[in-house]
């Protein structure tokens, strides 16, 4: 089994400059997501047969879509302030072209992959939070509507997640 989700890669100029807050991090139980790995998950599908990636591929390869830009803006947690699990950077996409190739995304791997109920919420990860900590609130409102930075997304890849105790290693399988 692989455990597979659908995302978009960050240029390393947006890479680098949210890793500048990384020092700005709440005084907190925290498992920062390595640079190189903050991305935007569109598809989530979970554990896969290797006998599937192929179909996976062919399906994925009939999307197309034209290329459009977002921004990463302010920061947030979920699932509650109240009970933070993950501190994020959220994406501004006024014209919900994110939203709509996330959609289309799912729709096409209905039938092959896990059904996860979630809601598509635009965001990029930037650590998991191991304990509550009251120190959180400050560090949202620092950040509150500060831009990162905005790029274009013209591609997508198909990538595989491997659990390590020193966390996941990612293997691009396709780009699209």
């Amino acid at each position: 089994m692989y455990r597979l989700f659908v995302g978009v890669e960050l240029p390393l100029k947006l890479q680098n400059e949210i890793h500048k807050i990384y020092v700005n991090f709440p005084d907190c139980r925290l498992k920062p997501v390595d640079k190189d790995k903050l991305h935007i998950t569109l598809k989530f599908m979970g554990d896969i047969e290797e006998s599937d990636i192929h179909n996976i591929v062919n399906v994925l390869s009939t999307i197309t879509f034209e290329p459009f830009e977002v921004e990463l803006r302010g920061t947030g947690v979920f699932p509650h302030i109240k009970y933070p699990k993950v501190l994020w950077i959220g994406i501004e996409d006024k014209a919900n072209k994110l939203n709509e190739l996330a959609n289309r995304i799912g729709s096409s791997l209905h039938d092959l992959a896990q059904d996860k109920a979630n809601e598509f919420s635009p965001h990029v990860t930037i650590s998991r939070i191991k304990e509550n900590c009251d120190k959180i609130r400050p560090f949202l409102e620092k950040y509150d509507g500060v831009s990162f930075g905005k790029f274009k997304i013209s591609n997508f890849q198909l990538i595989r997640s491997r659990l390590t105790k020193q966390g996941p290693i990612y293997y691009k399988i396709h780009s699209f």
